[in-house]
């Protein structure tokens, strides 16, 4: 099993060769790759980006494909504004953030490539049109980052996967919210009642194939919520020794 079975989500994604950093970028964020990817027209990931991509959350597995997302974004976004998005339209572990440039105009953090001497631009790599600056990954879990980073996440959210989006971004953002892990323990408790609930009533012969439809899509909601409240008891367990920040970062 390769990397892209591991962690999808990279500039390969676009099926466009490296380019090299030094040669034609040159970011000046310390935590960089040497490498980065552009697909004419359409998308630039910044070497900062297939960093975080690929080393800052070595391990996990992150879901999304960047093809998929730069589908999914189209012409959306107002051109220099940096927008998150959610990196997968189920999954809600990670976000991605991104902006759109046009031909003219920098590209974020570039400093001096060899190739121009200056900093680079989306017209120097054949980029006639506006393209998709990928620029860096975020854990969803470190609601305290993402609020340092964008001060307001909600109005940063471009909810490329539909208006559900924003729902997603406002459950992630309460669930740090939770100072006290009894609360989430509670709800798991309720959570897997109506689980075995669902379960029992799609065992019924007399039940609908479309009620049973809608019962299986609950059930996966419910599955992917008790994930999330898992993780949050494990870390709110592993320190309890230490009063909690509710929003997720270092007291």
């Amino acid at each position: 099993m390769n990397w892209f079975h591991i962690l999808k989500l990279g500039g390969e994604d676009l099926g466009v060769p490296p380019e090299k950093d030094a040669e034609s970028y040159d970011d000046a964020i310390r935590e960089k790759k040497d490498f980065f990817h552009n697909l004419r027209n359409v998308a630039t990931t910044r070497p900062h980006f297939e960093y975080s991509a690929k080393k800052k959350f070595q391990g996990n597995k992150i879901e999304g494909n960047l093809k998929g997302i730069a589908q999914a974004i189209g012409n959306k976004g107002a051109v220099g504004r940096l927008h998150i998005a959610f990196s997968d339209p189920f999954n809600s572990d990670y976000v991605v953030s991104f902006r759109r440039l046009k031909p003219e105009d920098t590209y974020t953090s570039s400093m001096r490539p060899s190739k121009f001497n200056r900093p680079a631009k989306p017209k120097d790599l054949g980029n006639t049109d506006s393209v998709i600056l990928f620029d860096s990954v975020y854990s969803t879990s470190d609601v305290a980052r993402l609020k340092r980073v964008f001060s307001s996440p909600f109005q940063a959210l471009l909810p490329i996967w539909g208006e559900d989006d924003k729902r997603r971004l406002r459950e992630v953002i309460a669930e740090k919210s939770q100072a006290n892990v009894a609360d989430a323990l509670e709800e798991s408790r309720k959570l897997n009642r109506e689980l075995e609930s669902l379960y029992k009533k799609n065992k019924n012969r007399k039940i609908t194939p479309q009620q049973k439809e809608k019962n299986f899509d609950r059930i996966d909601e419910i599955k992917n919520r008790l994930q999330r409240l898992r993780r949050l008891t494990q870390r709110g367990k592993g320190r309890r020794d230490r009063p909690t920040n509710i929003f997720g970062g270092s007291t």
